[in-house]
């Protein structure tokens, strides 16, 4: 008996600590919390709670595909619409899907010092051994300046919408404005927040 009991303690102590498990909704209302939170201190909101996979996503799959990579801080205003103020949120609903993430290298940072080329030709010459593919990972296309890897093919994503800010209008009733939230599994990172985007 006196072999058992630390364990049994111990055995209750980790079960003790452990937190809930995180889910899409849990994830997005803390960041929605969090954003209200700011606004209610100091007027404004801030990126700190959000992830940037899909402004990455995006510049990557403009640069496989031979497209002007948008700027990153364009992408980041468009994916996170943070200026406008809220109080109260409801969940309505919840679409879930996949999506691929990339890394974008940029070989031009090591440029004109005494490495130069060298990223280049370390991602290169992995590659090339590998077939295309290290580590899990697939080189979708390198040139001089630049490697779009694929680190992830199908990323659990959900999008929840939420109805906004309820009011009341005369002769109307009750309106709401609504807006998607953004939400990935990342297999290494668990969920995080890529998106708050406001649909009307």
């Amino acid at each position: 008996m006196k072999i058992k009991l630390p364990i049994i303690i111990a055995l209750m102590l980790c079960l003790a600590s452990c937190k809930p498990s995180e889910t899409p909704e849990s994830v997005a209302d803390k960041a929605l919390q969090k954003l209200h939170n700011e606004w209610l201190d100091n007027g404004r909101h801030s990126l700190a709670h959000f992830s940037m996979e899909l402004v990455t996503k995006a510049q990557a799959e403009a640069f496989i595909n031979e497209e002007e990579i948008p700027n990153r801080s364009v992408l980041i205003d468009s994916l996170f619409q943070i200026d406008k103020i809220f109080f109260t949120w409801e969940l309505d609903s919840i679409i879930e899907s996949t999506t691929p993430l990339y890394k974008l290298c940029d070989f031009t940072l090591d440029n004109g010092g005494k490495y130069e080329g060298l990223m280049h030709k370390t991602y290169l010459d992995i590659y090339k051994k590998e077939g295309g593919e290290f580590d899990g990972q697939k080189l979708c296309k390198i040139t001089e300046t630049a490697a779009a890897i694929l680190e992830h093919k199908d990323i659990p994503m959900y999008l929840l919408r939420y109805k906004m800010d309820s009011r009341h209008v005369d002769f109307v009733g009750d309106e709401y404005r609504t807006a998607t939230v953004g939400v990935i599994k990342h297999p290494e990172d668990g969920y995080k927040v890529v998106s708050f985007m406001w649909n009307e």
